[in-house]
C-alpha cells in the first residue's frame, strides 16, 4: 500500500486511512440517525405548560440514551476512519451491528425511562414488573449491549488479522488488541448483567455492573497505555 496516511487525531500511535465516506458508512450514518429519531420524547409540539412540563421528564432518558447512540456511532466511524476496510465481512458485521442497533433502541428506551421515573420522580405506576419480567427485560437490554460489542471486537479482530494489507504497525496491531480487550469488557458487563437478572432477588442489581463501566475501563485503558510506552516508546 503506497496511501500517504493522516495522523489519528484521537492517538499519536495510529494512522487515518479512511480520509472519505463510503457508501458503507453513509448507510450507517443514515440508520443511526433513524435509531435517534425512534428516540424522540413526542413528536408533537406541547400545547400548554403542563403538556411541556410532562415532556421534559422525558429529557434525561432521551439524553442518556443519545449519548449511548453517539458513543457507539463514534466507536463505528472510528474503526472506519483507521481502518478502511469495505471487505465482504466488514460489510456483514457492519450490518449485524445496525440491525442490534435497530433492535436495541427501544428496550433501551424503556429501561433508562422506568429507572429515571422511579428513582428519580418516584413514579412506580409504569415500571412495575415481576421478578420474571425484569429479568427478561434485562435480558433483552443487556443482550443487546453485549452484542453490540461482540460484533467490535470482530470488526477490530478482522482488521488485525487483515494486519499485513493494512501495513499495520507493531503500535497499531497492539491498538487492536486493546480494542478488542475493551469490547471484550462491555460486553462482558452485559453478560455479567443477565447472570444477575437472573439469580439475584433485587431487580435493579442487574444493572450494577454499568455503573462500573468507566472503573473497569479506566483500569484497562491505563494498564495498555502503560504497556504501550514501554514496548513502543523511543
Amino acid at each position: 500500500m503506497s496511501t500517504t496516511y493522516r495522523r489519528d487525531p484521537q492517538s499519536a500511535w495510529h494512522r487515518w486511512r479512511g480520509t472519505e465516506i463510503t457508501r458503507l458508512e453513509a448507510l450507517s450514518d443514515a440508520v443511526f440517525a433513524f435509531a435517534v429519531t425512534l428516540l424522540v420524547v413526542s413528536l408533537e409540539v406541547p400545547k400548554n405548560i403542563g403538556e411541556l412540563l410532562h415532556l421534559m421528564r422525558g429529557f434525561l432518558p432521551f439524553s442518556i440514551c443519545f449519548a449511548m447512540l453517539f458513543w457507539i456511532w463514534y466507536q463505528h466511524n472510528l474503526f472506519f476512519r483507521r481502518f478502511a476496510l469495505q471487505d465482504r465481512f466488514t460489510s456483514w458485521t457492519t450490518a449485524a451491528l445496525l440491525f442490534v442497533v435497530l433492535f436495541y433502541v427501544y428496550p433501551m428506551k424503556f429501561v433508562w425511562t422506568s429507572f429515571i421515573d422511579s428513582q428519580i420522580h418516584g413514579d412506580v405506576s409504569n415500571t412495575s414488573m415481576s421478578e420474571f419480567q425484569f429479568a427478561q427485560l434485562m435480558t433483552i437490554y443487556s443482550g443487546g449491549f453485549a452484542a453490540v460489542f461482540v460484533i467490535f471486537a470482530a470488526l477490530y479482530a478482522h482488521a488485525l488479522k487483515q494486519r499485513n494489507a493494512l501495513e499495520l504497525t507493531p503500535t497499531e496491531a497492539h491498538l487492536a488488541r486493546e480494542e478488542i480487550q475493551s469490547a471484550g469488557i462491555n460486553a462482558g458487563v452485559g453478560v455479567l448483567s443477565v447472570i444477575l437478572a437472573w439469580t439475584t432477588h433485587d431487580g435493579w442489581f442487574s444493572t450494577a455492573p454499568y455503573w462500573f463501566i468507566g472503573i473497569f475501563q479506566g483500569f484497562h485503558g491505563s494498564a495498555m497505555r502503560r504497556q504501550r510506552e514501554r514496548r513502543f516508546a523511543s
